[in-house]
């Protein structure tokens, strides 16, 4: 179980940072992340070697994202803001490691901020972590700042 909220994070600091999880794992948590822990659910996504290539990645059958740029790797959530259709479905990367919605053809960066409409909000920054295996989990139900990297 991941802990989040700001007496979890000590000193009731906010600032976002790394907390450890009861897998072991250490998990980003964001500013925004919510004070609940029950229903944060965690998705294994595999060895941070997968995700080798700057940009976006998709993961079948999930609905993250998995992003590495020069500062790291980080998650984002693969459901589109537009009508919420699951881009690691109905979605191709771009050249330049965005993606781009087949549902009604908007478009992402690798950051996930919004490229082309109708989508007007970016893809949220959700956590990533680093488990005792070696393989990625990502934290879909739990928000962090878009600036998190995780260095993998």
């Amino acid at each position: 179980m991941l802990v989040l909220g700001g007496s979890a994070c000590g000193g009731g600091d906010d600032g976002g940072g790394v907390q450890r999880g009861d897998d072991g794992a250490d998990a980003a948590v964001g500013n925004d992340a919510a004070s609940e822990t029950e229903g944060t659910t965690e998705v294994s996504v595999g060895a941070p070697e997968l995700f080798a290539e700057m940009g976006l990645h998709k993961v079948p059958e999930t609905d993250v994202l998995v992003g590495r740029d020069e500062a790291g790797l980080y998650a984002r959530s693969a459901i589109c803001t537009h009508w919420s259709c699951n881009m690691n479905e109905r979605g191709r990367i771009l050249p330049g490691g965005g993606i781009h919605c087949n549902c009604h053809s908007s478009e992402f960066s690798a950051t996930g901020a919004v490229l082309q409409g109708p989508a007007s909000n970016a893809l949220p920054a959700i956590a990533i972590a680093l488990g005792n295996d070696g393989n990625l989990i990502v934290y879909p139900s739990t928000p962090v700042d878009e600036a998190f990297r995780l260095s993998a």
